[in-house]
This record gives C-alpha cells, structure tokens and sequence, in this order.
C-alpha cells in the first residue's frame, strides 16, 4: 500500500498554513491543523457532528486490535465521537 505525500507549507513561519491532509473520518473536505501542536483534526462539518481525534496507546490499543476495532496500520489513532 502507498502512502500519500502530505505536504504542509507555513509560509515560512506565518500563523496560517496550507495543507493536503484529508479528513480522517469522512476523507472527502481537508482536515484542520491545529499550528501550536502539529496535529490534524477531522474536517468542520466531522466536528460539528461530534467527530475528535484522539490517541490509544499502550494496553488499550493493543486490545482494541485484537479485537478487530483498530485495525494494526491506524497505530492507535481512531476518531471519537462525543455525545452532545
């Protein structure tokens, strides 16, 4: 399986930046940088529905692979939906 290339341009240090990332959970929009941690977030429309990204690690993740909810090439990363 390929990887895509994603190509992050801050223009050399401004406070926006442009980007390629897609959406994690609906892959369709580009999803959103946050500049002061360096992390994407799903799309506007995933998080007005209640879409966050969150990280397992240690125990838990390896539990949720196998049970078959991560799959092993996510490496703990899965979207959450909060209830509202």
């Amino acid at each position: 399986m390929e990887l895509a290339k994603i190509d992050v341009d801050d223009f050399g240090g401004s406070p926006f930046a442009e980007h390629n990332m897609p959406c994690a959970i609906c892959g369709v929009k580009h999803a959103m940088l946050e500049l002061n941690y360096g992390r994407f977030q799903p799309c506007c429309g995933c998080q007005s529905e209640g879409w966050h990204a969150i990280k397992i690690r240690g125990w838990r993740a390896w539990v949720l692979k196998m049970l078959g909810v991560l799959k092993w090439y996510q490496y703990g990363r899965i979207g959450k939906k909060l209830l509202g």
